[in-house]
């Protein structure tokens, strides 16, 4: 089926002769980056974005990342010399002039044009405004210490440590349960366990275990 789906994705990206790349790093559930491989173009004229695949753990050297790349598009016989477009993060390794993957690209297809990640670079740009105001910078260090605790079999006072930030959350954790319970977009087993959740949450029984 998944080589199917490729093989379509493929025969459209031929028909209409340019593409885009779109490549990102996203770690795993083991924390493990994986090169997130990515193709837009245009079919009958309607623009279309498609996951091809993760590459694991292929290094994050512009020269590694530039064989991976060309790698798979090899092996799926599509030309680099037909992307018209490379949209990457901000990160050096990605964008730099000389060094970096765009360049790399360049070297090979000049037409392949460099397109910085606009959600990257507002992400950084709410990063760099926010470090303008003093009151912001001193709430989200704090904020990011915040938040419910894990119970640890080796210490004791984990116990007390959760149950304290469970109090404080209550009512944010009662609106977040009731928010994704009625979210339809996520699965109905996910909603059901939500739902028992906070059942759970609003019997007595379990206040009371919580304050004392």
């Amino acid at each position: 089926m998944a080589n199917k789906i490729i093989h379509t994705i493929v025969d459209q990206i031929k028909k209409c002769k340019c593409f885009s790349l779109i490549i990102d790093f996203t770690p795993d559930i083991t924390h493990i980056d994986q090169l997130s491989f990515i193709v837009r173009y245009k079919y009958e004229g309607i623009p279309i974005k498609r996951f091809i695949q993760f590459i694991p753990s292929c290094g994050h050297k512009a020269n590694d990342m530039k064989k991976a790349v060309l790698d798979r598009l090899e092996s799926l016989d599509i030309n680099i010399n037909d992307c018209r477009d490379q949209a990457y993060d901000t990160a050096n390794n990605m964008s730099g002039h000389y060094n970096g993957l765009q360049a790399k690209i360049k070297e090979l297809n000049p037409l392949a044009v460099y397109r910085p990640c606009a959600a990257h670079s507002l992400n950084l740009v709410g990063t760099h405004a926010v470090r303008c105001s003093n009151e912001a910078a001193q709430f989200f260090p704090r904020s990011e210490s915040k938040g419910l605790k894990r119970l640890l079999g080796t210490r004791w006072s984990s116990r007390d440590d959760a149950c304290v930030s469970l109090n404080d959350s209550w009512d944010e954790i009662l609106k977040t349960l009731s928010l994704l319970e009625n979210y339809h977009n996520e699965p109905a087993e996910t909603r059901k366990e939500v739902s028992g959740l906070r059942k759970k949450f609003e019997k007595f029984e379990t206040t009371f275990m919580a304050i004392f």
